[in-house]
């Protein structure tokens, strides 16, 4: 899995975040992890689906397995924006997040799962799309 593409760093790759500069590992702060892992719009169903992705790569960390259900993750979307897992095991993941009013959505596959949408071109990589009119 390339992971690197995803744009999320290293750290973030454990429930429990360590950088080594040198000798000493280093615990970032919360304030360093959220400028990583950027702003969260609840609104946004690229942000929802990003937030959903960090959530899903620490649950197979700590479990060897992609969650198929969002209920196991430690995530709050909001109202604003549904998610759907359409395929979940150890070896990939594919969700899609959709925008309930205007029909938006973005979504995204890692690892052996199928694209959950013709519209996706590249594994690892968020991509989203506007609702046609």
């Amino acid at each position: 899995m390339r992971l690197k593409t995803l744009g999320i760093p290293t750290l973030l790759m454990s429930p429990f975040p360590v950088v080594c500069f040198g000798q000493e590992p280093v615990r970032p702060t919360a304030a360093q992890v959220a400028e990583i892992v950027g702003h969260f719009d609840s609104t946004n169903p690229g942000s929802v689906l990003k937030r959903a992705l960090i959530q899903q790569i620490m649950h197979r960390k700590a479990h060897g397995r992609f969650a198929d259900q969002l209920s196991d993750l430690k995530l709050n979307a909001g109202t604003v924006v549904s998610i759907a897992v359409i395929t979940a095991d150890s070896s990939g993941l594919a969700m899609v997040a959709t925008k309930r009013e205007s029909r938006d959505e973005c979504a995204v596959y890692v690892g052996t799962a199928p694209p959950p949408r013709t519209y996706l071109r590249k594994p690892d990589t968020i991509t989203c799309r506007a609702a046609g009119p």
